[in-house]
């Protein structure tokens, strides 16, 4: 099976298969804020191989183009 995760609390999961196509660190106030830290590290899959698992997660545009997820 492929890569995995999951909120905290269970009810929004994700999975991908495959490869990543990038990855990288942020620091900006939008991304700190979002987690709660000084730095935030991320990364991108090709939509084809990216499912979302179990509840659907809630989107927020936190900023004009950035949306947030959460459960």
């Amino acid at each position: 099976m492929g890569t995995r995760g999951h909120c905290l609390c269970g009810k929004t999961s994700w999975e991908y298969e495959g490869e990543t196509t990038w990855e990288c660190y942020c620091h900006c106030d939008d991304c700190r804020r979002n987690c709660s830290a000084p730095v935030v590290a991320w990364l991108g899959v090709p939509l084809r191989n990216f499912r979302w698992a179990g509840q659907a997660p809630k989107t927020l545009e936190s900023s004009k183009g950035v949306f947030r997820h959460f459960c």
